[in-house]
């Protein structure tokens, strides 16, 4: 699995004394905090711990809550599902990764769904593991602490959805966010001087191994600012005004004074910068640039106080392009569809066409229950929005069912149910005439046959007779319900009764990661949905003005 003779593992794991394996530094952080302690693995072991930890990655399931080292979602969705919210709490994990010790990611390996030996369970905790904890710093850390923490995200979502909120988590940051009128006390109360976590959110965050920094527990109101992974969410998720103020402050200082005095101020207001020893700081110019585009990652490209900043980084560094301005301003839409990995697709097909400055007058974004879970709960989930929506949504439907197809969206291909919900059909590419279309038939059939390391890929129900279950290429591959109406068919075995048949869910992460055979997708047949999403968003834009 890791590609390496055992004696050579074995020596790199047990044969170099500890402290030559990691080489630990502090990265100061804010002023009163404690330095961060990071032990970076020598190159050889660090190159074993990316291979594990993509094998890892690949055997996770991110549940909706969790934001921190997940491909696709980051501090920006992790803010979204607490925007406009009446409270919001925040709680901070003590020492989290030292938490995480030896025995845990031990157990972790010998439990499901890995179910190791314990002498294979054992090399692999060892390979990553440094003193009898999880090093801050080891490629394999993120990963292992998301595995670790299913637990804790299943319990804490579950209080959070008894309790009428929101839930997420990013890395040893925990929110919960709620528009009732007084906080949950079953999760915290405020107290004159400090915030009381209430025993249930306690007793699960104990049980599962951890426990709360009391220092950085905070219980805001929609009255203050309302901060979650660095980001404003009291009306919509955005950057602070004291970070444009400071980017803004910095290219008047370049373009006044010259690049050397900006970058002399940039330290001035930055005297503690979190980089290693002995490794040569990032380009101020690029450091620059990075922040600019963080603003418009957040903003939106189409943003004033983005399109300002990057025409005034570009009058001082002229090697950065402005973005082409969309001709409107750029909408947000909460995506709704029948499953995961439906909203997988979506967002993945979103960065192509925003890439080719296609579609950038609407943004598509998750909510906690995106993934209605089938057609039939969609449809009560949209009649619903039809009537309560007050953010614009948008709820996506498959063609496989007629029935509701009818009564989702009518005779044409989409169907506004209130002021801020529309229903849409997936609209069929040019090589599929009139048949029922699922997502994944929206790509190229080229794309369907792609197998993934495992050597498994997508089948499709027109592959197999209906009445043998035989392949009609391969007499060696089967299907054990010939008459599932399943567009897309997951139980397809060989003659050796092994399983070649990818899940939706497993070829979307692979659509979603863009990685080996995934690379450079084309998602042209996504082209007539998004069209077909474009001119329901602008009607219900027509509506409300």
């Amino acid at each position: 699995m890791l590609d390496l003779p055992l004696r050579q593992l074995t020596w790199w794991l047990w044969g170099i004394h500890e402290h030559r394996r990691y080489e630990r530094f502090e990265i100061p952080r804010r002023a009163g905090d404690r330095a961060r302690q990071i032990s970076a693995p020598i190159k050889p072991l660090k190159d074993l711990q990316r291979k594990l930890a993509s094998i890892l990655s690949a055997c996770y399931r991110p549940s909706a809550n969790v934001h921190g080292f997940v491909h696709g979602r980051g501090p920006a969705s992790n803010a979204a599902i607490h925007r406009r919210q009446e409270w919001l709490l925040r709680v901070d994990l003590l020492d989290f990764f030292p938490t995480i010790n030896f025995g845990r990611v031990l157990g972790l390996f010998m439990a499901y769904p890995f179910e190791y030996p314990h002498d294979v369970a054992t090399m692999l905790a060892q390979l990553c593991c440094h003193r009898n904890q999880l090093p801050q710093g080891a490629p394999t850390s993120p990963v292992i602490s998301n595995l670790i923490c299913r637990g804790l995200d299943k319990e804490l979502g579950a209080l959070a959805r008894s309790e009428r909120s929101f839930y997420s988590r990013y890395a040893d940051d925990i929110c919960f966010s709620t528009d009732r009128r007084t906080f949950p006390a079953a999760l915290a109360r405020r107290t004159s001087s400090s915030v009381d976590l209430g025993d249930s959110i306690l007793s699960v965050i104990s049980a599962n191994g951890f426990t709360v920094n009391p220092e950085k527990s905070f219980l805001l109101r929609r009255t203050q600012r309302q901060r979650v992974t660095g980001l404003v969410v009291n009306r919509k998720v955005n950057v602070s005004r004291d970070y444009v103020r400071s980017l803004r402050s910095l290219l008047f200082i370049w373009k006044t004074h010259g690049r050397e005095a900006a970058e002399a101020a940039f330290d001035r207001a930055n005297p503690e910068r979190g980089w290693p020893p002995e490794k040569e700081a990032p380009d101020f110019a690029l450091v620059i640039r990075g922040r600019v585009q963080h603003v418009g990652s957040v903003k939106g490209k189409g943003n004033p106080v983005y399109r300002k900043l990057a025409q005034s980084l570009h009058a001082v560094d002229p090697t950065f392009r402005v973005p082409v301005e969309a001709s409107q301003t750029r909408h947000t839409f909460r995506l709704f569809s029948e499953g995961g990995s439906d909203v997988k697709h979506m967002l993945a097909a979103q960065q192509y066409f925003s890439a080719k400055e296609d579609f950038r007058d609407f943004e598509l974004v998750t909510a906690p229950n995106s993934a209605a879970g089938n057609d039939s709960e969609l449809l009560k989930l949209c009649r619903s929005l039809g009537n309560t929506a007050e953010s614009p949504c948008i709820c996506l439907f498959d063609t496989d069912n007629p029935d509701i197809l009818r009564r989702a969206v009518g005779s044409s291909g989409w169907k506004q149910w209130g002021p801020n919900c529309a229903a849409v059909a997936l609209a069929p590419p040019e090589w599929l005439h009139g048949e029922a279309v699922c997502i994944e038939l929206l790509f190229h059939p080229s794309t369907l046959h792609i197998e993934d390391p495992d050597g498994r890929r997508v089948f499709l129900r027109k592959e197999f007779d209906k009445r043998t279950g035989h392949h009609l290429e391969s007499q060696d591959i089967t299907i054990p319900n010939a008459g599932s109406r399943t567009l897309v068919q997951e139980e397809v075995h060989n003659r050796q009764g092994e399983s070649i048949g990818m899940t939706k869910e497993d070829f979307a992460t692979n659509i979603s990661r863009g990685e080996g055979s995934f690379q450079n997708i084309s998602f042209e047949g996504f082209r007539p949905t998004f069209e077909a999403i474009n001119e329901a968003i602008l009607e219900m834009l027509r509506g409300r003005s």
